[in-house]
């Protein structure tokens, strides 16, 4: 495809204004204008194939844009960018393929991954969330159900601190 197009893509990749548009608008050339396809390319009868960042491509297609194609074949393309870059262990393009929606900063971010068995990085740590108040102390002499421990008779416990769960973002509308 040649320089100009690598270049912009950089940071838009599998967006409508970048790759993923022009593979759609070669659809619409095949059915607008090929000589022999023109006005026959439907999408039921029309497939999208790729492996690697074509697999990725594919799955971007059929996840934005599915009314374009009938079926869909991904071969190993990757999944999540993030886990491309720390599978890989490369980080060299990982401004260019992830680029974070403004806002979206901290969804982006694997909150409880481990590499190595090692501690997360600031980056992947959870924001700072404000104390919960304490817990008022049970009664001794509230009233159990028949067949259960009073709060005298049973063991302490603190609350269990979940972390916060990562949610993907979502794509802008």
């Amino acid at each position: 495809f040649g320089d100009r197009w690598s270049q912009g893509n950089i940071g838009s990749q599998g967006y409508l204004n970048a790759d993923l548009g022009d593979i759609l608008a070669g659809v619409k050339w095949l059915n607008k204008e090929h000589p022999r396809l023109r006005g026959t390319v439907e999408p039921a009868r029309t497939g999208i194939f790729g492996g690697s960042y074509g697999g990725y491509m594919t799955l971007r297609a059929m996840s934005l844009e599915p009314e374009y194609f009938g079926a869909a074949v991904a071969e190993y393309g990757f999944v999540h960018t993030r886990w491309m870059t720390y599978e890989g262990g490369d980080f060299t393009w990982e401004d260019e393929y992830v680029k974070v929606p403004e806002g979206q900063e901290f969804q982006m971010e694997m909150i409880e991954i481990e590499l190595g068995g090692g501690e997360l990085s600031p980056a992947q740590r959870p924001p700072p969330e404000a104390p919960a108040a304490p817990a008022e102390p049970a009664s001794p002499t509230e009233d159990a159900s028949p067949g259960q421990d009073s709060p005298a008779q049973s063991p302490a416990r603190s609350p269990a601190r979940s972390p916060r769960p990562w949610t993907p973002p979502r794509p802008a509308s």
